[in-house]
């Protein structure tokens, strides 16, 4: 498996170990976020190397483009064939840096669509191992800031796929590598908008982590950094829209600490902020979908907090704004575009959720059937379809339980335990997962015995006792508890 394909870059790692003096090798891997790698340079030709590295730019190329369609299976061939372009031409230079900087940008593309698949544990292991190389190339050339900024990215990419993983300690860790990085060459050419750029989201990333992690006063704080950053940039060059973006981002995320800390006032006045700024923006440039996808976010927060304060007339309309900017986006757009139809999915599952906290099981129900009907033209083997697919499925599940329908019930809470299973095989370390995975057979035993069919109940009851195991402590005692109590009934 993935093990076999990381050894085909044997000869190119023990070539490493020799050129930067390891004692010993790991294996051998971006771009999810703010930041990205440095375009990549081919040094100049080496006994006809070029036409590799051309072919190889080509394969990264065609990547990109199967993996914004969704195919991921094809995505990856493509990465590999890259790697394999890669590997010989370190293999043909083994002391040039240019060559294992190329060779570390290949493996990222891969690293790319392994999280895509829902395969964090492998992304996470390709991440680290091109980390080793970022680390003693950038290391060999300490003044050159392209390069540590590189370093930096690689450092954000782990701390993205750590945080999905639920390991936030070292996320955070990751994160805060990532940020000295930037910090650093922020102060080292202070004049430089893009290092500021950098240093921003570095703060933003903590940020996040600190949210997960509980620590909101903390978060708050790492948001107002990054806020601080964003207008000092834009106090340089008011009318830059992609300044006037950045300070949405951070007010964004202020708003989610604020909210998250229970202060809605607060936190809606920061989306509101946010969503001024995104209209603007729209409004100034309709024809540009990133845009209008930014301000329909805008909506979708605003909602979110006003489901909060009880306002779920407002909020209503917010996801209804939301919505309307979703499916202009995915009706006029490439239908194979994966990003689009996600959020359109998502779109109907935010309305459907608010209609049914009203009380409006009927209209809730065809908000949450829409967006499976969206959800299921995503490709198969994207974790995302299977996130949205689980979301949608398990709250149709309910709504369908509690107007009275518990055999379709059943069958709905079925297709999001297959979901459920799905996630939770591809990334068995994750305790989000399981814990999905464990509520959803929960879920379908209730809505079996509902339906009058305890036996299918108690087989429900019994897999997830089975799966309880795969939680953290105390959410694994209270669920076996739980289990053990509903199979003593039957």
């Amino acid at each position: 498996m993935l093990a076999r394909r990381l050894t085909s870059a044997r000869g190119a790692t023990a070539a490493l170990c020799v050129l930067v003096g390891w004692s010993a090798c790991s294996r051998h891997p971006a771009t999810v976020g703010d930041g990205h790698f440095a375009e990549q340079k081919a040094p100049k030709d080496a006994g006809g190397t070029d036409r590799e590295w051309d072919l190889a730019v080509r394969a990264r190329v065609a990547g990109d483009a199967l993996m914004n369609a969704g195919k991921l299976g094809d995505a990856r061939k493509a990465f590999e064939e890259a790697l394999a372009l890669t590997t010989r031409l370190v293999d043909a230079e083994p002391h040039s840096f240019e060559r294992w900087w190329e060779l570390a940008g290949s493996y990222s593309k891969l690293g790319d669509v392994l999280v895509r698949q829902g395969r964090l544990d492998d992304a996470r292991i390709v991440y680290r191992d091109v980390l080793s190389i970022f680390r003693r190339v950038a290391g060999a050339d300490p003044g050159n800031a392209e390069k540590q900024r590189d370093l930096s990215v690689c450092y954000e990419r782990i701390g993205d796929v750590l945080m999905a993983e639920g390991k936030l300690g070292e996320a955070h860790a990751s994160f805060v590598e990532a940020t000295a990085i930037r910090q650093h060459l922020a102060e080292t050419d202070p004049g430089n908008a893009d290092k500021q750029r950098d240093l921003s989201v570095g703060h933003n990333r903590i940020g996040d982590v600190l949210m997960r992690e509980g620590r909101l006063e903390d978060a708050r704080r790492a948001y107002e950094d990054a806020m601080r950053i964003a207008q000092r940039r834009l106090n340089t060059e008011p009318g830059n829209p992609g300044k006037q973006r950045d300070l949405s981002v951070c007010y964004e995320r202020l708003g989610d600490a604020l909210m998250a800390g229970s202060k809605l006032s607060e936190a809606h006045a920061s989306f509101t902020q946010a969503s001024a700024i995104r209209r603007r923006l729209a409004e100034a440039d309709p024809g540009n979908t990133s845009t209008q996808r930014d301000l329909a976010v805008s909506y979708n927060k605003l909602g979110d907090v006003l489901v909060k304060e009880g306002d779920l007339a407002a909020a209503r309309k917010a996801y209804e704004e939301d919505l309307a900017i979703a499916k202009r986006l995915a009706d006029a757009g490439d239908p194979n575009n994966v990003i689009n139809q996600r959020d359109l999915a998502i779109s109907y599952e935010r309305l459907g959720s608010v209609l049914e906290r009203a009380g409006d099981l009927t209209a809730a129900r065809k908000a949450y059937e829409s967006a499976l009907v969206v959800a299921n033209k995503l490709p198969v083997a994207d974790a995302d379809k299977q996130r949205d697919l689980f979301v949608a499925n398990a709250k149709l599940g309910g709504v369908l339980l509690s107007d009275g329908n518990p055999q379709w019930a059943h069958r709905v809470f079925d297709a999001a335990l297959q979901s459920a299973l799905y996630l939770a095989d591809a990334d068995p370390s994750n305790a989000d997962k399981a814990r999905d995975l464990v509520v959803a057979y929960s879920r379908v035993g209730q809505a079996a015995l509902a339906a009058g069919n305890p036996a299918a109940a108690r087989q429900a009851y019994e897999d997830g006792l089975r799966n309880v195991s795969r939680l953290p402590g105390p959410d694994s005692v209270a669920m076996q508890q739980w289990f053990q109590v509903e199979l003593a009934r039957r």
